[in-house]
């Protein structure tokens, strides 16, 4: 019986282990493609004369993670929506606390 428990409890912390990892991998990818994003943003900002032009300039380089997010961020805008609020959307779209941090107006 005692067996069982030890094998049991292997078993469980193993799968809790494989699960945090990936979820956290996940985490960890979807931060460097903001991040790398972010970047492109930048530079792209101080090559164009406004920040839409730039943000529209930024979707073909975007990571394949976020570029429907990107995309529809520049939908958002090219309709009318504020800039602030568009960026608020995407932050809401990419549904995590670090994105809040680094979309937040």
């Amino acid at each position: 019986m005692a067996r069982r428990r030890v094998i049991g409890a292997v078993v469980g912390w193993t799968l809790c282990s494989a699960i945090t990892s990936a979820s956290s991998n996940r985490v960890t990818n979807r931060l460097d493609a903001l991040a790398t994003w972010i970047e492109t943003l930048r530079d792209s900002v101080a090559a164009h004369r406004g920040l839409v032009a730039a943000i529209e300039s930024t979707v073909p380089s975007a990571p394949a993670s976020l570029r429907a997010n990107i995309e529809a961020l520049v939908i958002r805008v090219k309709s009318g929506t504020p800039l602030d609020r568009a960026f608020v959307a995407l932050a809401a779209e990419l549904s995590d606390a670090a994105a809040d941090e680094a979309i937040a107006p």
